[in-house]
Order: C-alpha cells, then sequence, then structure tokens
C-alpha cells in the first residue's frame, strides 16, 4: 500500500487523526494494546446497521494498529519530561 501523510494507508491516517488523543490517554492510564484497539472498534461500530458495521470492520483490518500504538507511545514519553518540569 502506499504512503498516506506519512502512515502506512488512509484508514491509519483517518483513525491517527480522530482517535490517537484517546490512543495516548489510555496507554496514559495502563490500558493494552489490544484493549485500546477493542475500545476503538466497539466506539466505531455502536449504533450501525449490519452492513454499515461490515464496511467498518473491513477498513479497521487495514489500519496498522502497531505503527499507530507505538507512535501514540512515542508522543506520550515526550510528554513525561515537559510534564516534569512544569511541575
Amino acid at each position: 500500500m502506499s504512503d498516506y501523510n506519512g502512515w502506512k494507508n488512509k484508514v491509519t491516517w483517518n483513525i491517527n487523526v480522530f482517535y490517537m488523543e484517546t490512543v495516548e490517554r489510555m496507554l496514559k492510564d495502563g490500558a493494552t494494546e489490544e484493549g485500546i484497539v477493542h475500545h476503538i472498534k466497539r466506539e466505531l461500530n455502536q449504533d450501525l446497521y449490519l452492513e454499515q458495521r461490515n464496511l467498518i470492520n473491513f477498513a479497521l483490518e487495514l489500519v496498522d494498529w502497531d505503527t499507530l500504538i507505538a507512535r501514540a507511545k512515542e508522543n506520550v514519553q515526550k510528554e513525561q519530561p515537559a510534564q516534569s518540569l512544569a511541575e
């Protein structure tokens, strides 16, 4: 697949845009990678008809979760020294 704004594909980029803050917050709260993925998938599947859920789930299979979560971990680590200085 081609590169999209520095991400593996457009679906991964969209999850980054709309959910990166959620992923970072969940990491800070001690959530597991599996828990984060489950949370986002559950949220995106709420109140949808079967056909809509099938399309969303197909798209979510294309997300590069490993890279997305790794980037979120980097962001959280970068924030920690800055927070220490502010205190």
